[in-house]
């Protein structure tokens, strides 16, 4: 249980480390806070420590509501985006997408219910 805590761990701080460092160079900062290494260490510092040391975890809930309802969003914009076709060979913006990011859905569309190895 310790072993896969901290491997959850490593992984979350990857994920971190990877997307705000692109987004800050996205923005124009460059240097060691752009590094993926820099934004991991600085968000700990700021936002995650913080965050561990407060006594009563119940103020976030209400952050946690607000996430929630986010990857809600997200979902159901996926699949209005899916199931209009934007996305799809000759949709609205698949030519705006380079050839080695368009979406392949297959001959038959996608899957919902299949489970496979590529699932995971």
């Amino acid at each position: 249980l310790m072993l896969k805590t901290v491997f959850s761990c490593v992984s979350y701080a990857m994920v971190i480390g990877d997307s705000y460092s692109r987004i800050l160079r996205f923005f124009g900062c460059s240097g060691f806070l752009a590094s993926k290494q820099g934004t991991l260490i600085i968000i700990t510092a700021v936002v995650l420590v913080p965050l561990c040391l407060q006594r009563d975890l119940s103020i976030l809930s209400y952050t946690s509501l607000i996430g929630i309802s986010g990857e809600f969003f997200v979902v159901v914009f996926m699949q209005v985006r899916y199931l209009d076709g934007s996305y799809a060979p000759d949709g609205a913006f698949y030519d705006r997408i380079d050839s080695k990011y368009q979406p392949d859905f297959g001959s038959d569309g996608a899957n919902y219910w299949g489970v496979s190895v590529t699932t995971f």
